[in-house]
């Protein structure tokens, strides 16, 4: 039987928010990027009654868990966490990265996907995603790194793959010789796209306590990820 899964999304300007049954799929979003404390809580209301379920009902509560906005994280994680404490369901954490490439999942064929996000003070956080079965699959550990330190680990690492160039981080970087088939830094994140990564996550029996809904800075000692850390 399907899962019924709630998703949301604050870590960066949209605050959005998804439910799905399986088979039908609510989704409300609104860009008001100081306002996320504000409205997250009236839009989750929002969807669960127009889908006519409580929290309760539910199998599982998703949640971007980075890298993004470091309140809009922390917000998401700890939102999540509540819920799920309070209705006695697990979380499913997802990447904001593979959910900003899930939304380009039909049009990827073989290309890289690769979302970059301006994360201030001179660097970018970056995701290396190749669709498989209509999800998109890490093809490295996304990364925080310097924008001249990106292109070189895509020349290293995907020498000549065709790139899917997304998020408002790409800009900030010289793209010489690089592949680049699709360039979009106005794309974003959405909870609709989490709902198939949720979705498989929750088959795969990927789902955790509520108590391990945790943010994911990637930035600061307890979050660096190294940029030559292996995939998996």
């Amino acid at each position: 039987m399907p899962a019924a899964i709630l998703a949301f999304d604050t870590t960066l300007d949209a605050c959005s928010v998804a439910l799905s049954n399986g088979i039908d799929t609510i989704s409300e979003q609104r860009c008001e990027p100081r306002a996320h404390a504000r409205i997250l809580l009236p839009m989750i209301d929002s969807v669960l009654a127009r889908a006519a379920l409580r929290l309760v009902d539910l199998d599982a509560i998703a949640f971007a868990q980075g890298p993004g906005s470091f309140t809009g994280v922390r917000m998401a994680a700890s939102v999540a966490q509540g819920l799920a404490f309070g209705a006695q369901l697990p979380v499913i954490p997802i990447s904001s990265l593979a959910i900003m490439a899930q939304a380009r999942v039909v049009t990827a064929t073989e290309q890289l996907i690769v979302p970059v996000i301006d994360a201030r003070m001179g660097e970018v956080y970056a995701g290396f995603y190749a669709a498989h079965n209509m999800l998109m699959v890490a093809q490295h550990v996304d990364a925080l790194l310097t924008p001249a330190a990106l292109p070189e680990l895509l020349t290293e690492q995907f020498p000549g793959r065709a790139i899917q160039a997304i998020g408002n981080g790409w800009p900030l970087l010289n793209c010489d010789g690089l592949n680049i088939e699709y360039y979009d830094p106005a794309a974003t994140t959405a909870a609709e796209h989490m709902l198939a990564l949720a979705a498989h996550a929750w088959q795969s029996g990927a789902a955790l306590p509520a108590e391990q809904a945790m943010p994911v800075y990637l930035r600061g000692s307890s979050a660096w990820r190294k940029m030559n850390a292996p995939a998996g």
